[in-house]
């Protein structure tokens, strides 16, 4: 169960009908609404047949029984909507809510409250934290907090683009890592650039300001935010974010010392030093 990032969904079945049993495709509520976890709606696919519905609409495959399915899913945006206030305050995952809930519109992924709503017997896909693992109650990183962020002795600058070749967003890569960087109204960002929900793109996601005035990008994958300043989502989940900086020698972002790190570094010395 998932709502996608996107305005309208085309959803057009590919696949023969006798190809496959199961894979149909459950509608719950929009996900700003009060009754966006109450089922509404179970489409059954057809080959040649599509289903329109907003993105924002709840929505998620349930299990396959045999075979294979296809689908050609086509996701459209409207920029022009997207400037609108209207967006920016339909659209603030501040808005997700809880409330009463159908077991087949819950998701592991998405409802916090999903081991204490769904059976036992159905929590087979579920892994227990590990006490000491990121975001786990009472771990290091439940609670991020500027005691337990690296100083800067501890990081090291690297180059990793001209200015001029930073127009929105650029994905890069420092080291073993890759970090999306973003130019927003003047200001530098700097996130690691998989999701941590679901490992999509985050270079790949819009940047939008919400209705309490910060600046989000909006993971591509299911329309998590991330705050662009402190990583931060309304889900509970944490980006790891990176000091950046404009310099003479062009953008650099200052990320933990690894073997890989102190490489790139010192690449991005002798370039500077050769251009000098």
């Amino acid at each position: 169960m998932h709502v996608d990032e996107c305005e309208i969904t085309f959803n057009i079945g590919l696949s023969e009908d006798d190809a496959y049993r199961g894979s149909q495709l459950a509608f719950c509520g929009m996900f700003y609404a009060e009754d966006h976890r109450k089922h509404s709606f179970t489409y059954q696919h057809r080959r040649g047949w599509c289903v329109v519905h907003c993105g924002k609409h709840r929505h998620g495959a349930l299990d396959i029984d045999s075979g294979e399915r296809a689908s050609l899913i086509i996701w459209t945006k409207s920029r022009s909507f997207r400037r609108t206030q209207e967006y920016r305050e339909l659209a603030d995952m501040a808005h997700w809510k809880t409330g009463e809930a159908d077991t087949i519109c819950l998701s592991y992924t998405h409802d916090d409250d999903y081991a204490d709503l769904v059976p036992p017997d159905f929590h087979f896909q579920m892994r227990a934290p590990s006490p000491e693992s990121p975001g786990s109650p009472g771990s290091p990183g439940s609670s991020p907090s500027r005691e337990r962020e690296p100083s800067l002795e501890n990081l090291a600058w690297v180059r990793v683009c001209a200015d001029n070749e930073l127009e929105g967003r650029k994905l890069v890569q420092v080291g073993n890592r890759e970090v999306a960087i973003f130019r927003h109204k003047g200001q530098l960002f700097a996130l690691d650039d998989k999701c941590s929900h679901m490992g999509a793109s985050l270079a790949g996601g819009d940047v939008e300001d919400l209705a309490d005035n910060r600046c989000v990008v909006r993971c591509p994958g299911h329309g998590i935010c991330f705050d662009l300043r402190t990583g931060e989502s309304t889900k509970g989940a944490q980006q790891p974010t990176y000091p950046v900086r404009i310099t003479e020698r062009g953008i650099e972002v200052a990320v933990p010392h690894t073997r890989g790190v102190k490489r790139a570094a010192e690449d991005s010395l002798e370039e500077s030093a050769q251009k000098a």
